[in-house]
């Protein structure tokens, strides 16, 4: 977590401000690991989807 991220959720931004704020910092969600991995062939399309209904 970044100093500008947390300020933002500090101040109560909204979850696209942070979001938009956490991408330009680096951030990559635990879906885009997930789908690195599927194509690596270290887990399924299967876990992915089960582990991270939702998550976009």
């Amino acid at each position: 977590m970044t100093e500008a991220v947390r300020a933002l959720i500090a101040k109560g931004a909204s979850i696209l401000e942070i979001n938009e704020m956490a991408r330009q910092a680096g951030f990559q969600s635990m879906r885009y690991d997930g789908m690195k991995k599927v194509l690596a062939g270290l887990t399924s399309l299967d876990e992915l989807e089960r582990v991270t209904m939702g998550d976009v």
